[in-house]
């Protein structure tokens, strides 16, 4: 799965990807070989806006264009 887009705010990264996040087992990201902690983003603690194709990591990267892996 690819990453579509990827913006930064508040020391975070918001990364938007081309699919829909993956249900399973998984606890974290690998992305250009560097694995991440995922966050699930809230929009003012509203659980039912959450898109299904958006995580959060921590740190501002500019992941745009580059493949995600859930492991």
């Amino acid at each position: 799965m690819k990453v579509i887009d990827s913006w930064n705010v508040a020391g975070m990264t918001l990364l938007t990807l081309s699919e829909s996040i993956p249900k399973g087992s998984w606890n974290k990201v690998t992305i250009d070989g560097e694995s991440f902690k995922p966050l699930i983003p809230l929009y003012a603690g509203d659980i039912s806006r959450v898109k299904n194709n958006s995580i959060g990591i921590r740190g501002e990267h500019d992941f745009t264009g580059k493949t995600i892996e859930f492991v």
